[in-house]
């Protein structure tokens, strides 16, 4: 620990020097739940400290309990009021509350605390409007999701385009909609069975590592917006101003047989199943991308962390810390089989998965960037 220690000292002073940008550790955890996991995907703290935490592949919502380290589920599966099928991302709304997407029931639940307030069915405004999985939401009363170019153009024959996406923002109450960036798409393969006119099945298939541009709303109104093809991150202020970041640095990694089987290889150890011939996924992207879907971190700071994905050289990227200049100022270095999965006010919450595949959520010190 010590020689790791020396080590950071030394490449912080260096990139200090020569990029302006640093690279800090994450600091130790203070507090770990006593509940074992599956797949955290998302943790929201609440105004009393307690913290909503969504296990993805077990489909739950939960609250844990700081003081006590327990954790106990809110609700249950169902399509009754109050239930969900499959909880998605937690955006945290004002006043304590929380907007919980449940996209396959195609509707949104509102938390008030820990307790489920409002069930939001197709027939809301917002939900009108297309925004079934919202992947931000501001203090204002408005929340981001992205759809295809053409998808509600109007158009009868209308196709929608596979390449691109339009970022829209729109109101929770009143569904007004706008539309504020194109994104580039995930690369997908479509399979059409049947006749071209009157297909019996359309399959879309997309290669995990295929990577698309994303986005994110932060509580103050500013949209980051990651993109690909230079690496870097945009800003949109909330006044309308647009912010071009500046190239950040990344390593070009090529998705050869090596970096294909090690993808697998990880993806085995996580679901415990054996590892899949990498020919039997979809079209490999050439490179690695710089990061990949749901990989962006609004932090209480203002700065955007975006997660890097590993590589076989590189099992445990950092985090790009990002300011609103688009520029790189941090990275942030992590333990082992540690992801970031929320922030509170001062902490930064994780999730560590043990060799046996099981998670825990700790909570560590905001580090000083």
């Amino acid at each position: 620990m010590r020689r790791l220690l020396v080590l950071l000292a030394i490449t912080t002073e260096l990139h200090a020097q020569s990029t302006g940008w640093r690279v800090v550790a994450l600091r130790a955890p203070d507090a770990t739940l006593s509940a074992e996991f599956t797949l955290v995907t998302s943790v929201r703290e609440l105004a009393d400290g307690r913290v909503l935490v969504i296990d993805a592949s077990d489909k739950k919502l939960l609250v844990g309990n700081w003081s006590n380290r327990t954790v106990a589920q809110i609700s249950r599966n169902g399509s009754g009021p109050g239930e969900y099928a499959q909880p998605a991302l937690l955006l945290a709304l004002t006043a304590d509350s929380t907007l919980l997407s449940d996209p396959r029931n195609g509707r949104w639940l509102v938390l008030h605390g820990s307790s489920i307030v409002a069930t939001l069915g197709p027939d809301t405004p917002a939900l009108r409007s297309g925004a079934r999985i919202p992947v931000g939401a501001d203090s204002h009363g408005r929340v981001i999701f992205t759809r295809p170019i053409g998808a509600r153009s109007g158009a009868p024959n209308a196709e929608p385009r596979r390449d691109s996406l339009v970022l829209v923002r729109v109101a929770r109450a009143t569904g007004q909609l706008d539309t504020v960036a194109t994104l580039r798409a995930r690369p997908s393969t479509i399979k059409i069975e049947g006749a071209t006119e009157k297909p019996t099945a359309v399959s879309v298939f997309i290669n995990p590592l295929a990577a698309g541009e994303i986005a994110t709303l932060f509580p103050d109104g500013w949209i980051a917006i990651a993109r690909l093809d230079p690496y870097r991150v945009d800003w949109i202020a909330a006044d309308g101003r647009r912010i071009r970041g500046a190239p950040l640095p990344f390593e070009r990694v090529r998705l050869d047989e090596r970096e294909q089987r090690a993808f697998v290889e990880r993806l085995a150890a996580r679901s415990g199943n054996p590892p899949r011939d990498p020919a039997s996924f979809p079209e490999w992207p050439v490179y690695m991308p710089p990061f990949l879907y749901e990989s962006l971190l609004p932090a209480p700071d203002g700065r955007l962390w975006v997660r890097r994905p590993p590589t076989a050289a590189n099992p445990n990227p950092p985090y790009d810390v990002v300011d609103r200049r688009g520029a790189l100022v941090a990275r942030v270095a992590i333990e082992k089989d540690v992801t970031v999965v929320g922030f509170g006010r001062d902490v930064v919450y994780t999730a560590v998965t043990d060799e046996n595949g099981i998670q825990r959520v700790r909570r560590s010190p905001l580090p000083r960037l």
